[in-house]
């Protein structure tokens, strides 16, 4: 068969030209009935937006970040992602619906299609940004220590805490980890699935001390402060909140950067930041 193909060819050119179409028209029919996984097709595709508007659903991922996102009173979700997850979806058009998962397993959970979106206090970093796609910033924070009274109360200054016979606790992977473990190398340090967790093991004085955001600090040391208290060091790292999606569409990062920009102008972000960051209002929710 390659042979009287090539013999064809080189006589007849424009026979060679009718063959070589037939054949690519061909290629292309035997792929048509191959069908790829779904969730191989996530990453090819290009609207995004456009499925969420016709699903009629926001499927948000988040876990559990005071203040970030909490459990209320009455068994429900509140917390400044909530509101900031709930005015996203208003805008675009449908319901949020929020997946509770653990940090370490968010960046995967959303590479695997189970949800749309991360709004979760998620840090920009180069190396999540290899994974997924961010949008610009619509949150600042900084990350400090938070100490047990009985068992650092009496530390002064930083060396105490970079100690060998001093824990410190952090979230698993979350951005504070790598800069404390450098601020800290001689300090032990312990991981955490969870911040409720973390904070429990503080509070119960298993550890020296732990890696607290800003946002949460005044939160924690008006209800415990006869167990907490923040010590004068420097913060271990300053960071950059965006929302979190999957590599490949546009116009779904464009959609979230355009609305960053306009509810920062009109002021609704900046409102929504000052109640649960700069206040306790909403401690009677907990």
């Amino acid at each position: 068969m390659k042979h009287f193909f090539h013999f064809h060819c080189c006589l007849f050119p424009l026979f060679f030209i009718v063959i070589l179409s037939g054949c690519a028209r061909h290629t292309v029919k035997k792929a048509e009935p191959q069908q790829q996984p779904a969730q191989k097709l996530i990453f090819k595709s290009s609207d995004q937006l456009q499925t969420i508007r016709s699903r009629g659903t926001l499927r948000v991922g988040v876990s559990i970040f005071v203040p970030w996102i909490m459990h209320g009173n009455k068994g429900h979700l509140i917390g400044y992602e909530i509101d900031v997850a709930k005015k996203l979806a208003e805008d675009i058009g449908v319901t949020p619906e929020f997946v509770e998962t653990s940090w370490p397993s968010i960046l995967s959970g959303l590479l695997m299609d189970k949800y749309d979106i991360i709004i979760s206090g998620l840090s920009l970093t180069p190396k999540r940004a290899l994974l997924i796609n961010f949008s610009k910033p619509y949150s600042h924070s900084t990350s400090i220590l938070l100490a047990n009274r009985r068992l650092a109360g009496k530390f002064h200054g930083r060396k105490p805490f970079n100690e060998k016979t001093t824990t410190i606790g952090v979230v698993k992977d979350s951005i504070g980890e790598q800069p404390l473990r450098r601020r800290f190398p001689k300090a032990t340090i312990k991981t955490f699935l969870s911040e409720d967790k973390l904070i429990t093991a503080l509070l119960k004085g298993k550890l020296h001390a732990i890696v607290s955001s800003t946002q949460k600090t005044g939160y924690l040391i008006n209800q415990h402060k006869d167990v907490i208290f923040q010590p004068d060091i420097a913060p271990i790292t300053k960071h950059a909140e965006g929302f979190g999606i999957r590599k490949g569409d546009a116009d779904i990062l464009n959609f979230l950067n355009t609305w960053i920009l306009f509810n920062t102008q009109n002021g609704w972000l900046p409102a929504r930041h000052h109640y649960w960051f700069n206040t306790i209002f909403w401690a009677d929710q907990l």
